[in-house]
């Protein structure tokens, strides 16, 4: 007599699975590791903790904006599009707001560096912007 195998991988799963946590965006968790390897460069120590540093995900994302607007600026034959324009509006502002909070930091902080980088790579693109073809 054969009994059913109860312990089969083909057996139907009846144990819920545990409610993920809330995970950062998985957009937001690459574009992090990608300003942690730019922050490393600038010779930012690698414990670059956005939470000390009082950062979100808009923040993050806002400077992943800056360095992709920068990155597609510098390819030639680059032309502007409306939406080039949406995006630099709304990183232009989030940069602006991660700015105006660093204000009183010292220069030799990360958020110091950090603010010197972001300042320096913002008035590059609003140069690039300006000589685009729209």
């Amino acid at each position: 007599m054969n009994q059913p195998d109860f312990l089969s991988t083909n057996a139907p799963q009846d144990t819920p699975q545990p409610a993920p946590k809330a995970p950062v965006a998985p957009q937001v968790a690459s574009e992090l590791e990608s300003l942690k390897a730019m922050l490393q460069a600038l010779e930012i120590p690698h414990k670059f903790d956005v939470e000390a540093m009082g950062l979100e995900e808009k923040d993050i994302s806002a400077m992943a904006g800056l360095l992709r607007l920068d990155q597609n600026m510098q390819v030639s034959g680059f032309t502007w599009t409306p939406e080039d324009d949406t995006a630099y509006k709304e990183v232009n502002s989030n940069i602006h707001h991660i700015l105006e909070r660093f204000t009183t930091v010292p220069s030799d902080s990360n958020e110091g560096i950090l603010t010197a980088f972001l300042r320096n790579k913002l008035a590059e693109v609003d140069l690039a912007a300006t000589q685009i073809p729209r």
